[in-house]
């Protein structure tokens, strides 16, 4: 009888059996070793694809109502933001998340990664769009100075050879241009190639 069964159901060294993965990919988790017994339905191995990433934003409760949600994201590294080094992200709805202890939601954003520029797991900085457009005065990001204080500073030309030292007040950086919540007046000249000359001139740094 135990013949039978076995002729009727063999055992895994009598045959083998190839799995194919039902998408290409990378595999990422093996759950099985070989020569183990492994029930019906039971997970085999984990197959990812990096062609399309998720990219989580945590956002402030208070913020949340401020944003765009159907606006575009630009993912951009952490070391710096340009316009030639951000790639678009783009809305999706997910489950909902969120961490109390930050008091902060989770926003979702898709991003074509077929290059690979992105790897899961890394951090990322995310310039996001708020759902009033609004006017603001801006200033070239490289013109702005920060002191010893945390104070910014930008220098306007008032003449020839003539610069006057304006504090300014950073509301956030978007591209290569800084939004300013106060300033200098508006069609200000502003000095951009040899704003940090000028500082050091006149602070005497290095002398």
């Amino acid at each position: 009888e135990r013949l039978k069964r076995l002729q009727q159901a063999p055992m895994d060294a009598d045959y083998s059996l190839a799995v194919t993965a039902p998408r290409d990919g990378i595999l990422q988790k093996v759950y099985v070793v070989p020569g183990q017994v492994v029930p019906a339905a039971a997970a085999l191995f984990e197959v990812i694809s990096l062609d399309t990433l998720w990219v989580r934003v945590p956002v402030s409760v208070s913020d949340r109502p401020l944003l765009n949600r159907g606006a575009a994201a630009s993912i951009h590294g952490l070391t710096g933001q340009t316009a030639a080094g951000s790639v678009r992200g783009l809305p999706v709805h997910a489950p909902p998340t969120a961490d109390a202890a930050t008091a902060s939601v989770d926003v979702y954003y898709e991003v074509a990664n077929s290059d690979g520029r992105l790897i899961p797991g890394e951090k990322v900085g995310v310039t996001l769009s708020q759902g009033n457009a609004q006017e603001s005065l801006v200033v070239p990001h490289a013109s702005v100075l920060t002191d010893d204080q945390a104070v910014s500073w930008v220098y306007v030309s008032s003449g020839l050879g003539v610069y006057q030292r304006h504090r300014v007040t950073v509301s956030h950086v978007a591209g290569l241009e800084a939004v300013l919540t106060d300033g200098p007046p508006v069609n200000s000249k502003v000095v951009t190639d040899g704003a940090t000359e000028l500082f050091g001139t006149e602070f005497s740094a290095g002398h």
